[in-house]
């Protein structure tokens, strides 16, 4: 359960006034996560409000999205952030390099809400950044040079899935069928098809999936600061 310390440290951080309010303190004692109960979080050069019920972004996803940047993306190249929740990854891309086209795609209408809401937040100016409500690719029309996916990758039965995590963020976002591979399937299958040529389909990926993807031909496995197998990329050339 996240501590009075841990919510100071959090202000601190952002440069806040070190004082907890009788409501942050109700929330610390419910288990609240320490994101929700600030309302936002900072990484890679936005702010992503978490007013509706999205996945809180971790540093591993800001570690793709640094990854994405500096190794993957070129001025120009038109990107699908699928799954996309809050919107953190495809906001700060676009908020990074602000030439690509950018879409944020999400079956949930809570999601949906909030990368609106931060979309808004983060740029003056939204031509470039579009939000499409689907079910992966079921609506999303045309082709990608990248595409990139944290989708929830969670076993339902999952014994070291934090409580709290468990309690207060979206069932939605965080497990999945087959043991929690059922979308990494679903969109390596259809990536192909919204590719092109030459594009890169990247996932963040849960380290307890390791041995499916050593069996996918062409992923590229890097592993986050913590030296767990945590991002995969595929070209359009090794997909099937």
């Amino acid at each position: 359960m996240p501590t009075i310390e841990d919510l100071l440290l959090e202000k601190k951080r952002y440069g806040l006034e070190l004082k907890v309010s009788s409501l942050e303190l109700k929330k610390l004692n419910q288990g609240y996560p320490i994101q929700y109960i600030m309302g936002y979080v900072e990484y890679a050069n936005v702010r992503i409000n978490l007013n509706h019920k999205v996945l809180i972004p971790r540093y591993e996803t800001e570690e793709l999205v640094y990854i994405l940047l500096n190794e993957y993306l070129k001025p120009g190249m038109k990107v699908l952030d699928l799954c996309a929740g809050s919107g953190f990854i495809g906001i700060a891309l676009k908020k990074n390099l602000d030439s690509i086209n950018v879409i944020l795609s999400d079956i949930d209408n809570e999601a949906i809400m909030q990368a609106n809401e931060n979309v808004v937040l983060n740029f003056k100016n939204t031509t470039g950044i579009q939000i499409v409500q689907s079910d992966c690719f079921n609506d999303i029309k045309g082709k990608f040079d990248l595409i990139v996916s944290n989708p929830p990758y969670l076993d339902y039965d999952d014994k070291d899935v934090d409580e709290s995590v468990k309690k207060f963020e979206p069932e939605i976002a965080l497990f999945a069928k087959d043991s929690g591979w059922y979308f990494y399937e679903k969109i390596l299958n259809e990536a192909k098809h919204y590719l092109n040529e030459g594009g890169i389909l990247a996932f963040e990926i849960n380290p307890k999936h390791i041995d499916r993807w050593k069996q996918i031909d062409g992923a590229k496995i890097v592993k986050d600061m913590s030296l767990k197998d945590r991002f995969a990329f595929i070209s359009y050339e090794d997909l099937r």
